[in-house]
């Protein structure tokens, strides 16, 4: 259905006084947010829809909240401040829609007051992993790198299996180049994974990466390797490999090991036209 055929038709609902049903909503969200379809007059409708309402059901909070989220992703404070009142008016003992007006204040640069907001809900409950991620999220946003840290530690020790919140605190400990600690993180991370049973080795490269920044080559190449044993097409994990051995070659000789990294970049490059692009024989003759 074209964009404008979509919106007609909603606005036909509305003027039948017909209430669009969940369907509807979301798809209309859907569009929006991926910016297939003109906001202003798709808000307008979904507004409609929604006072008409009485939001006392779960699915109605959802929908609101992701109604919410919409304005704030497009920076439209007013439109989101609307939708905040209907909330709190409907859910005023919901953590999860008091954290909101942090967000909106956090949208309007009043930082100050979205912390006055987090902390006042702390103080009911230090337990509110919500908030205390959001707490925390501002004062990085604020440069304080020190007390994030410090908080986020904090929070670990209370929520130990919160595996996004050791990834927050790894991504730190990588932008003030402390690789050791952000390794340590990325390994908690791994440990976390494995109890989920997933099999991606996006983790495990990073753990690559942070020991190869760590002049720890041997155990840089020992996690490369582990991830071409799942995949040997990574080409991420290949150049790792590659460059890893190029700074090993001093504690042994791993030439035969790059030959077969070499051949094997050199097949993948030929399937995109781009082998010309890479002096494989010149960077081969360093081993």
């Amino acid at each position: 259905m074209e964009d404008h055929q979509l919106v007609i038709q909603l606005l036909e609902k509305q003027n039948a006084k017909k209430k669009l049903s969940e369907v509807d909503l979301k798809s209309t969200f859907s569009k929006i947010r991926n910016g297939n379809l003109g906001f202003q007059d798709a808000f307008v409708i979904i507004i409609q829809s929604l006072l008409r309402r009485k939001p006392k059901k779960p699915e109605y909070l959802v929908l609101l909240k992701e109604l919410f989220q919409s304005f704030i992703d497009l920076q439209m404070t007013e439109q989101a401040d609307q939708v905040l009142r209907i909330l709190l008016k409907s859910f005023p003992d919901s953590n999860r829609i008091k954290r909101l007006r942090g967000v909106l204040l956090e949208l309007n640069d009043d930082n100050e007051n979205a912390l006055i907001v987090y902390d006042k809900m702390l103080q009911e409950s230090q337990m509110d992993s919500g908030t205390r991620k959001r707490k925390i999220a501002l004062i990085r946003k604020e440069h304080n790198t020190d007390k994030a840290i410090t908080l986020l530690n904090k929070y670990l020790q209370n929520f130990p299996q919160d595996l996004e919140a050791w990834l927050e605190l790894a991504d730190i400990f990588l932008e003030s180049l402390e690789y050791q600690k952000a390794q340590y993180c990325m390994e908690e991370v791994l440990l976390l994974q494995s109890q989920e049973s997933t099999k991606d080795t996006h983790y495990v490269t990073r753990i690559a990466e942070l020991n190869y920044a760590s002049a720890n080559y041997a155990a840089a190449k020992n996690y490369y390797c582990f991830v071409l044993s799942k995949n040997g097409q990574d080409v991420r994990c290949l150049w790792g490999l590659f460059q890893t051995l190029r700074k090993k070659k001093r504690e042994g000789n791993d030439k035969d090991l790059a030959e077969v990294i070499v051949q094997t970049l050199k097949k993948i490059y030929s399937k995109t036209n781009s082998l010309d692009n890479y002096p494989f024989q010149k960077i081969l003759a360093e081993f």
